[in-house]
């Protein structure tokens, strides 16, 4: 039961389809363009305000070590925690029987993006800190995640391997056949070839396809 959507789920994907399906209803038949006041073109977040402005963007420098071995991962991290915001307070610890004062730190951790591996490399140079006895030691300032670029290319990757073949040539409406039509040679079977390529020919598919469903109704 856990692997189907809920009702609710399934709610709010139509809801999410219905306005994806409008844009490009408004945008590729004339006849309904004057409608396009009514199309939800920017979907509210709670951090729209803060993402409307313009980055600053600072370069940290080269670190001239490897992320495939996990110590020197655990060096990168470690050298890019000196940026994250932190507190440090003292705290009287009894030591062998006697009352000491102790830094303790804490972090407010921030984000670590990459791609997939870069991503399962901090994640294992941070576990093996695990044990460690400081928030900073542990490498607890950092979170890794997948960046939006690398995710998008994981996307499309998972649906070229669904729906894209190269031997469905003579099968009308596949992705291989449209891509011949429009003469698309940009286009991989790799994704990873050209991302934009591949993300505007998947666009233009998906526009046909509405358009060709509103009209057969």
């Amino acid at each position: 039961q856990e692997f189907f959507l809920s009702d609710l789920e399934v709610l709010s994907l139509e809801q999410d389809f219905e306005t994806l399906f409008s844009r490009v209803i408004v945008t590729r038949m004339k006849e309904y363009s004057n409608q396009a006041a009514n199309v939800t073109w920017h979907i509210p977040s709670r951090y729209q305000q803060k993402m409307s402005e313009k980055s600053n963007i600072v370069p940290l420098g080269i670190q001239l070590l490897n992320e495939n071995k996990v110590p020197e991962m655990a060096q990168i991290m470690e050298n890019l925690q000196h940026y994250v915001p932190s507190l440090f307070t003292l705290k009287q610890t009894l030591v062998c029987g006697r009352q000491v004062l102790l830094e303790e730190g804490s972090c407010l951790p921030i984000l670590l993006g990459g791609d997939q591996l870069t991503a399962a490399r901090a994640r294992g140079a941070a576990s093996i800190r695990a044990t460690h006895d400081t928030a900073f030691e542990r490498l607890e300032g950092l979170t890794p995640v997948v960046e939006d670029w690398h995710a998008k290319l994981t996307f499309a990757k998972a649906i070229w391997k669904r729906i894209y073949s190269a031997n469905s040539a003579q099968d009308k409406g596949t992705l291989f056949q449209l891509k011949q039509v429009v003469n698309r040679s940009a286009v991989r079977s790799d994704p990873s070839k050209d991302l934009k390529a591949t993300e505007d020919f998947f666009k233009t598919v998906w526009d046909a396809y509405v358009v060709s469903a509103v009209r057969s109704l």
